[in-house]
Formats: structure tokens, C-alpha cells, sequence
């Protein structure tokens, strides 16, 4: 039974193979497109590199920027791993861990992670302030809705 179970999930593993093959030639169509997405990711690393950098300099802490272009990166990949809510810890741990291996004080880079956060959190208030609004608005008008909608229970007349 063994050896048909390993043979079972060596097929389901190729039908995977083939058919992630197939899907990396359909980008080929789309080489172009390609470019302009990966182009576009490289200059909001570039971004999110200056904020990070920007903010060092925010608490008088000045870094070379090289080191930046190097750790952030790292850190934003290790934030992205799904043990935290939002990345929270592990990119102020993965800050101070790469930037104190570099003569940073523990207190600077997790000032510097934690400004950047901050930062993210108060510039995205006010799209949440109109999301709920929004949702809301949305919500109050499929209330309305719903109560117009005569049923044929409702139509006994």
C-alpha cells in the first residue's frame, strides 16, 4: 500500500510540475508587462528604503546608506512571514538585529523601525476613516434596499 501511495503523490507532485510549466510559459506573452511590474516593485524598494533611511536621520542616527539598501529588504521579507500580525516584532527585531551587527545602539534602530511604523499607521488613518464610511454608507443603503424588496409572503393583497 506504501509503495502506491508514494507513486500516487509522485504524480500528483509532476501534474503540479507541469502545470506551474505551463503558467510561467503563458508569461512569456507578457514579457513586457513583466518588466514594467518588476521595474515598478524596484522603485518602491527604493521608496521604502529612503523612508527607512530618512527616518535614521529623523533621530540623529546616521547609517551609511548602502547598509539600508542591504538590510531593508531582509527585514521587509522577514516581516512578511505569517507568525505575527502585520509584522509586528519582527521587523523592529530584525532592525535592531542587522543594524546593532553594524555599531547601531539596540534603542536607535528600534527608534528607527518604530518611527517608520508609526509612519505607515498615521498615512493610512485617513483611508481607513473613509473605507468605514464608505462601508457605512454601503451598509445603510443595502438596508434600505432590502426593505423595499416586497417578497410574495409580504404581497397578500
Amino acid at each position: 500500500l506504501m509503495k502506491h501511495e508514494n507513486s500516487l503523490n509522485r504524480i500528483h507532485f509532476l501534474r503540479k510540475m507541469i502545470t506551474l510549466r505551463r503558467s510561467i510559459k503563458d508569461y512569456k506573452k507578457c514579457a513586457g508587462k513583466l518588466l514594467c511590474v518588476f521595474s515598478l516593485s524596484i522603485i518602491m524598494q527604493l521608496f521604502r528604503i529612503a523612508i527607512y533611511y530618512t527616518a535614521s536621520l529623523a533621530v540623529n542616527v546616521e547609517i551609511n546608506y548602502q547598509y539600508f539598501i542591504i538590510f531593508t529588504p531582509i527585514v521587509v521579507l522577514i516581516s512578511m512571514l505569517p507568525i505575527s500580525l502585520a509584522g509586528i516584532g519582527l521587523r523592529e527585531g530584525s532592525f535592531v538585529y542587522f543594524y546593532s551587527k553594524i555599531g547601531v545602539s539596540p534603542h536607535a534602530a528600534f527608534a528607527i523601525s518604530a518611527l517608520v511604523s508609526l509612519m505607515v499607521v498615521v498615512s493610512s488613518l485617513p483611508g481607513g476613516a473613509i473605507l468605514a464610511m464608505k462601508g457605512l454608507v454601503l451598509k445603510k443603503a443595502d438596508g434600505i434596499a432590502s426593505d423595499n424588496v416586497v417578497t410574495a409572503k409580504d404581497d397578500v393583497s
